[in-house]
């Protein structure tokens, strides 16, 4: 799914994301949260990403979140993407139920001049990779 924190109503150049999709899923690796959190940094001075590790029923699951702020602060213009993902295997329902209070207390109380932007993005994603049994599924 594409992203932008570019100017509003400027196509985003198709042909070139299209075209770069092969190098970028050949580029895929299981520890590659810092090559990502790099990557969608624009105006950002430093990375912003964090990573935990914890035990769900005696099983460790691992939770990582990344984000591009809010760097266009002036005048009226805030834009932040945020990503977090998780191994843990989370049911749909739960999922949605879950990004919907996490934003709720985080990214939706965030305000840069009263304004948000038409871009701001927050993902929660859960791939289920983490070795709980099917029957055991979170949720």
């Amino acid at each position: 799914m594409p992203f932008s924190t570019g100017v509003i109503m400027e196509p985003l150049p198709v042909d070139r994301i299209v075209d770069a999709l092969p190098r970028c899923a050949a580029a895929l690796t299981p520890g590659g949260w810092y090559a990502a959190v790099r990557a969608i940094m624009t105006t950002d001075t430093v990375p912003k990403g964090a990573s935990r590790r914890v035990d769900v029923d005696a099983t460790p699951v691992t939770v990582t979140g990344i984000a591009k702020g809010a760097g266009m602060m002036a005048p009226n213009m805030a834009t932040m993407l945020a990503f977090v993902a998780t191994d843990a295997p989370i049911v749909p329902a739960l999922l949605r139920e879950l990004a919907a209070e996490i934003a709720d207390v985080s990214f939706n109380r965030v305000t840069i001049d009263g304004d948000t932007s038409t871009n701001d993005s927050f993902v929660l994603m859960a791939s289920a990779q983490a070795p709980h049994a099917a029957d055991r599924a979170l949720g």
